[in-house]
């Protein structure tokens, strides 16, 4: 007998399945559908899912096409191409998504998730994701029209890089994580300084080249804005 955990949420439009191990393949399918009308899904969670790889993601992507949420935190067996797969055939129009701590994430996925949702994305988190560089701050810079919360803590990114995100003239950011960069350092705070007329969240927590002194003043600047450190 597989051992399955039983869905925490059962609504019209979300699922949260979050533990879910013991179904593969095909039989993930059947077991979704015995609790939800797939195709009108808009909300689906999938955290930490033993054995929820590829084919599990493909299944999901192909019987949920109206997704507007999607949450895959933690599964590391997901590979780059299950990625590339996911966002090539699944939903355009996606607005949440969070890949955070899926390990095998990378600048290419991020880049072709940008050119597919760039006029719909509005929170992205990546959180965690170490093959992710400092290139996909270029893809997020020159394609994402309506992103308005960005995680990028634990995060390969430089300062540089925050320079370019932070002087794109197509976002317009609300929400910043950069906690536990340890690239980046008191250069960063004269770049996001720039990012006073609309920043409302901003996460430095554990960021170690940055000082008390700059997270002082870059308070007394940005004083609208919720700044951790």
């Amino acid at each position: 007998m597989p051992c399955v955990l039983l869905p925490k949420r059962r609504e019209a439009e979300g699922a949260n399945f979050d533990g879910l191990h013991g179904y593969e393949g095909r039989h993930f399918g059947h077991y979704l559908s015995r609790f939800y009308n797939l195709p009108e899904l808009k909300f689906l969670s999938v955290h930490r899912c033993r054995g929820f790889r590829d084919a599990e993601l493909a299944i999901m992507t192909k019987l949920c096409p109206r997704l507007w949420e999607v949450d895959l935190y933690g599964n590391e067996e997901l590979t780059e191409q299950g990625f590339l797969s996911m966002v090539e055939k699944g939903c355009v129009g996606l607005v949440e998504v969070n890949l955070g701590e899926c390990v095998n994430l990378t600048d290419d996925v991020v880049s072709l998730m940008a050119r597919r949702q760039e006029e719909s994305l509005h929170v992205l988190s990546l959180g965690g994701c170490d093959k992710v560089t400092d290139k996909s701050l270029w893809s997020f810079a020159a394609f994402y029209r309506a992103l308005e919360d960005l995680d990028i803590s634990r995060y390969a990114v430089t300062d540089d890089r925050v320079a370019t995100l932070v002087s794109s003239m197509m976002l317009d950011l609300r929400v910043l994580s950069l906690s536990r960069c340890p690239m980046i350092s008191e250069e960063c705070v004269c770049h996001l300084n720039k990012l006073v007329s609309s920043l409302d969240g901003l996460d430095l927590q554990h960021c170690s080249s940055i000082s008390g002194h700059a997270i002082a003043d870059l308070r007394n600047s940005m004083w609208c804005c919720d700044i951790l450190y």
